[in-house]
């Protein structure tokens, strides 16, 4: 498992994030579908994930729903 730096935005026009944490996660990618559920999030509007090598993955309009994940802009 690798460490990743998360910011999460709930509101589209945010300057600054409102939650930012550290998640361990096999993929980048499996960041967004662990830490949602686990932080009660039904709804990001975006998501910034940022890797040891410090490249960033983004990903916007999140959507948890009875544990499916769904991305409208990847």
């Amino acid at each position: 498992m690798q460490g990743y730096d998360v910011a999460l935005w709930l509101t589209p026009f945010s300057w600054w994030p409102d939650a930012v944490t550290f998640v361990h996660a096999d993929a980048a990618s499996l960041v967004v579908v662990q830490l949602m559920p686990v932080q009660y999030l039904r709804r990001v509007s975006q998501e910034t994930v940022r890797v040891s090598d410090d490249t960033c993955h983004r990903w916007w309009d999140m959507e948890s729903s009875q544990g499916e994940m769904k991305c409208e802009n990847a």
